[in-house]
């Protein structure tokens, strides 16, 4: 387990103080989303209509309770099940553990763009020579993600960027480049991996 300075918008009051509580503070909340969304999109290049129902998809499971090995809403999701979930509402399968995640993907230098994904190694260190991706978010735009971050807490969509624990141990931006549509080839077998990292 680790700790780090939460920067998730649940710790800031964007709610009139009569609207804290209630209906009202959850309309509030959800349309403060949409409009966020909305603005990080548009902030970004060559997004296409795939890349926006990936941030979509995932931007609904905002709120959803973290779970080790979860790959669904009901029970909850990890980073790599949060991604895989998403990316299984599209009808296409990805790789289910953030290591073959990333080593299906390549890299992006200059042009990220949502719907990418972000890679983290939440043990590196200055000292390290080779790093090893244990975490992975959908990114969105500007230095946020949607992403699940650890047993205790719920998925959420915080700036990276500006998180002193997520900014040291980011590694980089990546985009999918082998996934499989089930409509056409549906011979993946669902969970069926050596690791599920988290």
């Amino acid at each position: 387990m680790y700790l780090y300075k939460d920067h998730s918008i649940d710790n800031y009051n964007f709610f009139p103080s009569t609207l804290n509580k209630g209906y009202f503070r959850i309309i509030w909340y959800k349309v403060f989303i949409a409009l966020g969304l909305l603005l990080l999109l548009a902030s970004c290049a060559s997004v296409s209509k795939h890349d926006i129902k990936i941030v979509e998809t995932a931007s609904k499971q905002i709120g959803a309770p973290y779970a080790y090995g979860g790959t669904n809403p009901t029970t909850g999701f990890d980073c790599s099940g949060l991604v895989y979930f998403t990316y299984k509402k599209l009808d296409e399968t990805v790789p289910r553990d953030t290591t073959n995640l990333y080593k299906n993907s390549r890299h992006v230098f200059l042009r990220k763009k949502a719907g990418d994904l972000v890679f983290f190694d939440t043990n590196k260190k200055w000292w390290h020579i080779f790093n090893h991706p244990d975490h992975v978010g959908v990114y969105v735009g500007n230095g946020f993600m949607i992403h699940a971050p650890r047993t205790g807490k719920e998925v959420e969509l915080i700036n990276f960027s500006h998180n002193s624990y997520w900014k040291s141990r980011y590694l980089n931006t990546r985009r999918i480049t082998k996934r499989v549509t089930n409509n056409a080839n549906n011979s993946n077998n669902e969970g069926k991996t050596n690791s599920v990292n988290s």
